[in-house]
């Protein structure tokens, strides 16, 4: 079992894939696997990621008809071993330190891992204790609550309370999980 499982949803992506995949392998935290569901895109990405399987072990591949970013990250998050998750979309790209400036603030205790540029100093690096109501008026007013690619999620909490990303949804998906895994935090 690994450390943090990050999922990646792609879907015609071979102009970005590869700047946002080195980036991940890149990362000067190891310990994660890296889950690259292709969502049926009819361009190079699929062989793009099985290439990336082949030279490292820590990337897995998935292939699926295309059913848009939630079922993507749906099918992700069923296989994914991590005792974290983290997401991140394919056509965008991360520093090499994103993951140990997460684990960084794992305890046994922490729920949730939030980064934001938009966090003053004063409220970096330290845990949050209040109330649901506290938190999200805290990150609604930095706009960080709508995003996932931001927020380090534990994987006994997904699991144990059925949360997946709401397929129906075309555009807010992020925004809709972030607050159903909120009420069971």
């Amino acid at each position: 079992m690994c450390c943090i499982s990050v999922i990646v949803p792609v879907y015609n992506s071979e102009k970005t894939l590869a700047r946002c995949v080195d980036s991940i392998l890149s990362q000067t935290f190891s310990d994660f696997e890296l889950l690259l569901v292709d969502d049926g895109s009819t361009d190079s990405s699929g062989k793009m990621c099985d290439d990336y399987a082949l030279k490292d072990h820590r990337v897995h591949v998935f292939h699926k008809k295309n059913g848009g970013v939630s079922s993507a990250r749906n099918l992700g998050l069923d296989h994914a071993n991590g005792k974290w998750i983290a997401f991140c979309d394919s056509d965008d790209y991360v520093d090499s330190c994103w993951l140990s400036t997460f684990i960084e603030s794992c305890k046994d205790e922490v729920k949730i891992v939030v980064q934001s540029t938009g966090i003053s100093n004063s409220k970096k690096n330290r845990p949050f204790e209040g109330t649901v109501s506290d938190f999200l008026e805290l990150f609604y007013d930095v706009y960080v609550i709508g995003y996932v690619w931001n927020k380090l999620f534990r994987k006994d909490i997904i699991v144990a309370d059925h949360l997946h990303f709401d397929e129906s949804f075309v555009f807010l998906e992020d925004e809709m999980f972030v607050c159903k895994y909120l009420q069971y935090i």
